[in-house]
């Protein structure tokens, strides 16, 4: 009935999959649990070598990293069910009844996407503030906000497919690196006319990057959204591409980009500063995205 599936890379899943083991095995279902390791490093191997000890779980480590798009699909491709539940693998059961409130829209709907939150209370370490914060402002929205754009809304995060549905549209395996897979999968869940059906069933994000990491990160992302962009029409989707296509049609791009590469070194001061201001985060991804868009042509 249910393949949930798990792509891993550098993290513990052991509570995450012992915690779904038992709330499907309550609800009395058929169902398999599959884990796909992208080559981790050994530390996180190890932990997560035990999981093998459940039934109806598979774990198998990837002897090359494969990236985010690829592992997905190929976990697709191994399941056995007509129904997929993915899940990131940096997230924590928000509900005791997580899987059943999945089940009752599972004949329903094709796509089933259950959201996002962060923990209530900022994390410890600074580093790993903004992330958080970043987080719970701009991707922690209501079922509400999310039906008000349902396929701009969706996330890879936490959702439920039927695996012909999957397989017909698959994760864009050209997008390297991290960002922006799930955008081109809404896009093409839209163009197929694929209904996405949004319920309050999200998980919780804990795989906090460092501001550094997460900066980087976001830097790969404004490079795929570039990318992606050459090949979708992507600015009903994505704000940020809509004001790059504002400043090349007004002939100021090449004025905005060196002004905030210019402040720069000031806007990541205070976004990695207990008081972060999210419109300069805004103002630092237009610059970025201004200057890779340049470079390119």
């Amino acid at each position: 009935m249910l393949s949930i599936l798990i792509p891993v890379y550098n993290f513990n899943v052991y509570e995450l999959v012992e915690n779904l083991y038992l709330q499907a095995t309550e609800c009395e279902i058929q169902f398999e649990i599959i884990c796909f390791d992208d080559a981790s490093d050994k530390f996180f191997q190890d932990q997560n070598r035990g999981l093998s000890r459940f039934p109806n779980v598979t774990y198998q480590e990837l002897p090359k990293n494969i990236g985010r798009s690829k592992i997905r699909n190929s976990l697709a491709e191994y399941s056995s069910y007509d129904n997929l539940l993915f899940l990131d693998c940096d997230s924590l059961l928000h509900s005791k009844h997580f899987i059943k409130k999945y089940i009752i829209h599972i004949e329903n709907y094709h796509v089933v996407y259950g959201g996002r939150i962060y923990e209530t209370f900022p994390p410890l370490s600074k580093e790993k503030y903004f992330r958080w914060y970043y987080g719970r402002i701009r991707e922690s929205f209501s079922v509400e906000q999310r039906m008000s754009s349902p396929y701009k809304s969706f996330m890879t995060n936490n959702f439920l497919i039927k695996k012909k549905a999957f397989l017909s549209i698959r994760l864009n395996e050209s997008i390297i690196g991290y960002g922006h897979e799930d955008t081109m999968f809404g896009i093409r869940l839209k163009e197929n006319n694929v209904m996405v059906k949004h319920i309050n069933n999200p998980v919780v994000h804990i795989g906090l990057e460092d501001f550094s990491e997460f900066i980087e990160k976001t830097n790969q992302g404004l490079s795929n959204l570039l990318f992606i962009s050459k090949t979708a029409e992507i600015h009903h989707f994505v704000r940020l591409y809509r004001f790059l296509l504002h400043t090349k049609k007004y002939k100021i791009d090449g004025f905005v980009a060196p002004v905030v590469k210019y402040f720069n070194k000031k806007i990541l001061r205070n976004l990695n500063s207990p008081r972060p201001i999210l419109f300069l985060f805004d103002l630092y991804k237009l610059g970025h995205l201004i200057t890779l868009d340049r470079e390119s042509q």
